[in-house]
């Protein structure tokens, strides 16, 4: 945790200039000097053992929960794997689906269960079927559970998306944002 208190005052001292982001793109450059310092600030949470210990908890009970959801499914599915499997599929899922290849992960989400599931003995019909519904049961629930928070809050999708609007007008001259690249 010593490095990080020490890259966040090295960082402060030293790279407030354009000269320490030369690997960088220009686009890339400012937003990195002015978010590096607020991301280190950040992580600084992390140095009190309290608050880690919190946070490894959180995130151990999240995808306990995960995996316990997804063997739920697969004994509805009589996929016969042991429920080890649905761990390893945990996780799976988690490393590859972390950056979306395609839209929402359709395909990859369905390549990975496939492959593990088959792997644990689960034939590849069966485990096709079971990681579309996984997934669109999970898609759902995400939208019903959204969709009760707007309504607790007693806002509609259409304001939301007036703040979005909002947000991505620039407060100099009240218009949408131009691309900066010229693309």
């Amino acid at each position: 945790m010593q490095l990080l208190s020490w890259s966040a005052t090295y960082f402060r001292r030293n790279c407030q200039s354009r000269d320490c982001h030369r690997l960088f793109p220009t686009q890339v450059r400012d937003g990195l000097r002015d978010a590096w310092p607020a991301f280190l600030d950040g992580l600084a949470a992390l140095r009190q053992s309290r608050s880690l210990l919190k946070a490894f908890s959180l995130h151990l009970t999240e995808w306990l929960m995960r995996a316990t959801t997804l063997w739920l499914f697969g004994i509805s599915f009589a996929l016969g794997v042991p429920a080890s499997t649905f761990l390893v599929l945990t996780v799976a899922l988690s490393v590859f689906t972390l950056f979306p290849v395609t839209f929402m992960n359709i395909g990859t989400y369905q390549v990975v269960a496939i492959e593990v599931l088959h792997a644990a003995g689960a034939p590849r019909s069966e485990a096709f079927a079971y990681a579309v519904t996984a997934q669109a049961l999970s898609y759902l629930w995400v939208a019903l559970m959204g969709l009760t928070a707007l309504w607790s809050l007693q806002l509609w999708p259409r304001q939301v998306a007036a703040t979005v609007r909002q947000a991505t007008d620039t407060p100099d001259t009240g218009g949408p944002r131009t691309n900066t690249r010229g693309v």
